[in-house]
């Protein structure tokens, strides 16, 4: 719900020039193409959020946000009180992604 309330905060036209609100646009626009492509394959909105087989989708997300916090600072803190809340956390998708390299 909280991220809801931010994706229609930051269509708001006033707020359009504040770097953390275009940082946010893309993340929510990187994120909104997970979820649009998952749903067009007929699954869940949410089933990349969780489930151990989308370990690398929310690993390239995290690392997609790890590029805007470099480019924009403030973006940091909106990411890590909110958006990164709907991925796994970081330590167990890194162990999965371990282990899954050496399975191979």
């Amino acid at each position: 719900m909280q991220i809801d309330q931010l994706i229609k905060m930051v269509q708001n036209p006033d707020l359009q020039e504040n770097e953390v609100v275009i940082a946010a646009n893309k993340y929510l626009d990187k994120r909104q193409m997970i979820i649009d492509e998952f749903v067009a394959q007929g699954m869940s909105e949410t089933i990349w959020t969780s489930s151990s087989k989308y370990v690398g989708v929310r690993h390239m997300l995290r690392l997609y946000a790890n590029q805007l916090m470099a480019e924009t600072g403030n973006f940091g803190p909106l990411f890590d009180q909110l958006l990164a809340k709907e991925l796994e956390p970081e330590y167990e998708d890194n162990l999965l992604l371990e282990l899954e390299l050496g399975s191979q």
